[in-house]
């Protein structure tokens, strides 16, 4: 478990400006809904999900988040978490992610508040 702080100032990795075939995708910040793929909707080929965060201790939050792609495999997956303010915040969550298998993982945030955050994630795809 790594601990990032949220800045104004986040940037692309350098793989990503390199890269062909990365792609984004939005990570909806909520509680399991249904029985598919990272407790979305059925029948998904692409799922990703984060739990809303749990406060750890003072200023200390923990986001857990689940992706799923079905019959492929992500590389260099990042979480870009930003918040009302402005400020944002980019973590690698994934080497590589299984295919036709849920992958989960968390980041926890050194921030005094997370309400109003929204998520997308960054992967390369091979």
């Amino acid at each position: 478990m790594v601990e990032r702080q949220a800045s104004a100032e986040t940037t692309l990795p350098p793989e990503f400006r390199a890269a062909v075939g990365w792609t984004r995708f939005p990570a909806q910040i909520a509680a399991r809904s249904e029985g598919g793929p990272c407790g979305q909707a059925p029948r998904q080929t692409v799922a990703s999900r984060i739990d809303p965060a749990v406060e750890l201790s003072p200023g200390r939050w923990r986001f857990n988040g689940c992706i799923y792609a079905e019959g492929t495999s992500f590389t260099k997956v990042f979480i870009e978490i930003s918040f009302p303010d402005g400020t944002k915040l980019r973590s690698p969550v994934a080497d590589k992610t299984p295919p036709d298998k849920e992958y989960s993982y968390e980041v926890v945030v050194l921030r005094a508040d997370v309400l109003g955050a929204t998520a997308q994630l960054y992967a390369v795809n091979p």
